[in-house]
């Protein structure tokens, strides 16, 4: 471990509150075991028919990512091909992208306290609501942790 490696096991270290002297490799070890366990749980979520829902951050890396920020998605999918782990997500709002194309509409999102400042980021890196996610689609389900700060399984009763 080099000079620099020991500074960023030592903020790491801070950040989970760990003792600084832990090995970078027990940290990463640590991370991918949260995340194994984490798929576990969505997998047993949507395999089980529960209802599972997952909200974003309210960070403009988000909207990179072509997420709405602080916005709810059903999964109704998780999967894994050729070894790699794959979330499917629905938008329950779709109808965004088709009001900015109508433009007294569009005025009136830039004006929308929320909306506003999600166009603005989407204007400035070239982009509009329209290259962000909606309807049902698929990602890797390392983007779905990176932009994903809660989800929730509720079990669904059938019948009366």
């Amino acid at each position: 471990m080099g000079p620099s490696d020991l500074v960023q096991a030592e903020i790491i270290a801070k950040f989970l509150g760990a003792k600084a002297d832990i090995p970078l490799e027990s940290l990463e070890k640590a991370r991918r075991e949260r995340g194994d366990a984490a798929w576990k749980w969505l997998r047993e979520g949507v395999e089980s028919g529960a209802a599972v829902v997952a909200d974003t951050y309210a960070e403009p890396d988000v909207v990179l990512k072509g997420f709405l920020p602080i916005h709810a998605y059903a999964v109704i999918g998780a999967e894994e091909r050729d070894g790699k782990r794959f979330v499917t997500l629905r938008n329950p709002a779709p109808y965004l992208a088709e009001l900015e194309s109508n433009p007294a509409i569009a005025e009136e999102l830039r004006r929308d306290p929320t909306l506003g400042p999600l166009a603005s980021v989407l204007t400035g890196k070239g982009l509009s609501l329209k290259d962000l996610k909606y309807g049902t689609f698929t990602v890797p389900f390392e983007d779905f942790r990176r932009c994903f700060d809660h989800a929730y399984r509720v079990p669904i009763e059938g019948g009366r």
